[in-house]
């Protein structure tokens, strides 16, 4: 990083971002916090789903509707789906990798753009600052590494703010910014929903608005580039209307939604005001967040220019999509990840300014108070891991001795460099505090978190594996309706679906299973004997799991001669021994 890189100021200017070794940093900070351990936890949560659904869609070579057990799933559309697919039909196996990749290819696009987005009006170090932010948010570290939908669903959503904005302040052709907008904001539908085009529209409005630029709205151009959005959105939408109808058009963008209003008690709705804003700025934007205090200062709010623009522009992006996930009761933080960019964008920005008043600033500033306590805590999780895994070896954050020390000896190096670096307050001694912080919270994530997930989550694919063994090798599960999708998933075979028959009839299966959430199985029309229950929840800890796959044998009429019938709503062990007593008295 060359001493004092400059700041450009005139939209003309081209600075050659991608020949630039922040980049190379960039790229080396997305390994080790992405793809390091990317297998380490197996498919959990939603991410079975994802997977399961794009599976089918190979086996069955339906590419318009997504489901899973071949009934339609009105979750959301499906251009996640598609990604997995492709990257499974790649790879020649649908397994953590190819449903995973797709996410983290999405956060390090997610990275590159960002750093040539903000090498347009701020310096090297700002640039590496936004970038290495957004890398280790504990939310982007979390869902970057996962086959939920955050992460692709962010791309597209930055994709279609930050691009717009980039050939605004490049002075592009006005079609090529609108139709480049509107093309991401699609895709974003087409990944997640109406929060896209919500987002997107809102905020570019806005800020025409804001910059007396309010004759853009109602152009050609913006015209042409609504077309783009419709058209690709149309692509698939029209085909899947014209095969599935309205209400499933309209279930698949608003059938999760609906559950974020369903709890109107004004306690819950007040609460979450309150709780939503602390857990976004104290713990998913942690620890980089603090950093935002730096607009505290008068002087580092002194920005001028296209950096005034572009600090205008971040803001309205967030302010603007802000109200849409706060107010709703239901909504959780991960729905706002598509913002972080925004936020981390900012971060670089006051990083930036800080850089540049740095001989006016006081010792005491806010960038030395924020290495120093980042110093602190690396220094700090040394300490207590190493005397965790000595002391008490079966906590869940224990690690084996020799990783133990390894961990220790690489945070306590990773503190020296950035202790060392606030003795050196020119851009490359910043650029060094800057990476050895971002690199300590990837290895927290890596070492730490990942490995405290998994001894929490459950093992439903070894319970799956001991179940098959279980049952005769020509048998042929079927599901008396829809079956968990974890389950669907780690089976690895096709399930069909029944229903459940109003009598004892002649059905042809003997082999069986039952989803049931918080419940025991309802009374079936015919004898059945238990086989196995399996756990589907997310993870261990619950005495009773809260998804249960019941797994049963249809019991014969000549079985049934002799015996006590099968009492479904009773645990296995238990029924066991009721009938134990029964036959010995």
């Amino acid at each position: 990083m060359s001493e004092a890189t400059p700041r450009p100021t005139d939209p003309e200017q081209q600075p050659r971002w991608w020949t630039e070794r922040e980049l190379l940093l960039i790229l080396f900070l997305i390994g080790i916090t992405f793809c390091v351990r990317l297998d380490a936890l197996p498919l959990f949560g939603e991410e079975p789903r994802r997977a399961q659904i794009a599976r089918e869609m190979v086996e069955s070579g339906d590419w318009l509707v997504p489901g899973t057990q071949r009934v339609f799933l009105p979750s959301r559309p499906p251009l996640q789906n598609w990604l997995i697919a492709f990257v499974g039909l790649m790879t020649g196996a649908f397994d953590v990798w190819s449903a995973r990749i797709p996410s983290v290819i999405s956060v390090a696009l997610i990275a590159v753009m960002m750093y040539g987005y903000l090498r347009q009006y701020i310096g090297r170090l700002g640039s590496l600052t936004g970038v290495a932010s957004f890398l280790t948010m504990t939310l982007v570290m979390e869902f970057g590494r996962s086959a939920e939908t955050e992460a692709v669903f962010s791309l597209f959503v930055a994709a279609s703010m930050l691009l717009w904005h980039w050939g605004w302040m490049k002075k592009w052709p006005e079609w090529q910014l609108w139709s480049i907008g509107y093309f991401f904001t699609a895709m974003g539908m087409l990944t997640k929903g109406l929060q896209a085009p919500l987002y997107f529209v809102g905020a570019t409005t806005l800020f025409l608005l804001a910059t007396n630029n309010w004759r853009k709205i109602v152009t050609w151009p913006h015209i042409l580039g609504i077309s783009v959005f419709i058209v690709t959105v149309g692509a698939w939408q029209g085909p899947f209307a014209w095969y599935r109808g309205i209400e499933d058009s309209w279930n698949i963008y608003f059938g999760d939604v609906a559950g974020r209003f369903v709890d109107r008690h004004w306690g819950v709705f007040l609460g979450h005001l309150v709780t939503f804003p602390a857990e976004l700025l104290f713990v998913r934007l942690m620890p980089w967040s603090l950093l935002l205090l730096a607009y505290g200062s008068r002087r580092v709010r002194q920005l001028s220019g296209v950096q005034r623009e572009g600090a205008l522009f971040l803001a309205i992006c967030i302010g603007f999509s802000f109200i849409s996930v706060w107010l709703p009761p239901g909504s959780k933080v991960r729905y706002y990840m598509p913002l972080f960019p925004c936020f981390a964008a900012l971060i670089g920005i006051a990083v930036d300014r800080l850089a540049a008043l740095r001989p006016t600033l006081d010792p005491d500033n806010a960038w030395t108070n924020y290495v120093q306590s980042m110093v602190y805590l690396m220094t700090g999780s040394a300490v207590v891991v190493v005397a965790v895994s000595m002391l008490f070896p079966a906590m869940r954050i224990a690690l084996s001795v020799v990783n133990a020390l390894g961990y220790a000896a690489a945070a306590l190096a990773l503190a020296y460099i950035a202790w060392s670096s606030l003795k050196d307050l020119s851009e490359r001694g910043m650029g060094r505090g800057v990476m050895s912080i971002a690199t300590f919270l990837a290895l927290v994530e890596v070492c730490l978190i990942v490995t405290v997930q998994e001894r929490r989550c459950e093992d439903i694919a070894g319970q799956l594996e001991q179940l098959k063994q279980s049952l005769p090798a020509d048998s042929q599960l079927v599901s008396l309706g829809p079956v968990h999708h974890a389950f669907a998933y780690f089976y690895e075979e096709p399930i069909p679906i029944v229903t459940i028959p109003e009598g004892d009839g002649d059905d042809d299966y003997d082999y069986f299973c039952l989803h049931t959430c918080d419940s025991d199985p309802p009374e079936l029309p015919f004898e059945w004997t238990q086989i196995a229950v399996i756990s589907c929840d997310r993870l261990k800890g619950r005495d009773t799991p809260k998804d249960r796959v019941f797994v049963g044998r249809r019991v014969s009429t000549d079985e049934q001669l002799g015996q006590t019938p099968h009492e479904p709503a009773l645990p296995l062990n238990l029924f066991e021994n009721l009938t134990r007593v029964i036959h010995q008295n």
